[in-house]
């Protein structure tokens, strides 16, 4: 594994624009080329270290969906067939996919203060 990677990601940034991740740092940062052809540092943003993998994840993916087991792999560093088994389990219960506990509500569901202001 390389310890840059690049991504060039089209509309989403300034043309002639890049992210480039220190997968070693967790640091992002945006090129950017100026119409002389100089390149130069944009902004920067440190990463957490759960961060950095997720959005590593998301990048590669671009423009193409990712799907959701494919993410929560890389949150939880398990392994994508576990990832899909949660996914699904979530689903047949009636989840969200998001790995809700069975019957489980969003916030504020039940209360009644929330739902009066439904009426």
């Amino acid at each position: 594994m390389n310890r840059f990677e690049r991504f060039e990601i089209g509309t989403l940034l300034p043309e002639r624009s890049a992210l480039v991740l220190d997968t070693e740092l967790g640091v992002r940062s945006l090129l950017v080329c100026a119409e002389d052809g100089k390149q130069g540092m944009g902004e920067q943003q440190l990463l957490t270290p759960s961060e950095m993998p997720v959005i590593q994840t998301l990048l590669a993916s671009y423009p193409d969906y990712c799907p959701y087991e494919v993410v929560l792999s890389a949150m939880t560093r398990k392994s994508l067939e576990k990832c899909r088994e949660r996914v699904l389990w979530g689903l047949q219960e009636g989840g969200s996919g998001r790995g809700d506990a069975p019957g489980a509500q969003p916030v504020g569901a039940r209360s009644p203060e929330v739902a009066s202001l439904r009426h």
